[in-house]
């Protein structure tokens, strides 16, 4: 809690921001009171802004490794329709995304996944930037997938607001 993340360039990262639950964090994992102030992402590889369930490929004992069997969100998802990336009942209140900039992201902007009982709640984006993002990219122009918020406001200027956000922009 209380936690800032401050002046920080990633140059060509994979995720950019990447907040993120396991499939334990639903006996009781908190993120409260966190922000990320003056980050510039310069042309990820993937989700420039990933908050929700950890994308991740595991390997089960004694089986074949499957990029597509993710704990507990597939690296497949959103490309296969088969593979699923669930909301984890775990508690994220009070995330701010202030002066972010993201240049050239390869991917559709980003990923918002809360829990459907558990929303996430006080995610503010202020002044979040993306330069040239694609409208091609697996969201289209709605640019984020974004579920299980309670209460998300975009402000400052940001763009693209996601929408399942208050624009206050």
């Amino acid at each position: 809690a209380n936690i800032t993340f401050r002046n920080v360039l990633m140059h060509h990262s994979s995720k950019g921001i990447y907040i993120k639950f396991n499939a334990k964090a639903a006996r009781g994992g908190i993120i409260r009171n966190v922000t990320y102030h003056n980050i510039t992402i310069d042309k990820p590889s993937s989700w420039p802004i990933w908050i929700g369930p950890q994308q991740a490929g595991i390997k089960e004992d004694g089986q074949p490794y499957n990029p597509c069997s993710g704990d507990p969100c597939s690296l497949c998802w959103p490309t296969l329709p088969s593979a699923s990336c669930p909301g984890i009942a775990a508690t994220i209140d009070g995330l701010t995304l202030r002066d972010i900039i993201v240049r050239k992201p390869q991917t559709s902007p980003g990923v918002i996944i809360g829990n459907a009982s558990l929303g996430i709640r006080n995610l503010v984006f202020d002044n979040v930037v993306f330069i040239d993002p694609p409208d091609d990219g697996a969201f289209g122009t709605d640019y984020f997938h974004c579920e299980g918020v309670e209460s998300g406001l975009a402000r400052g200027g940001s763009w693209p607001v996601p929408p399942c956000f208050s624009n206050e922009t």
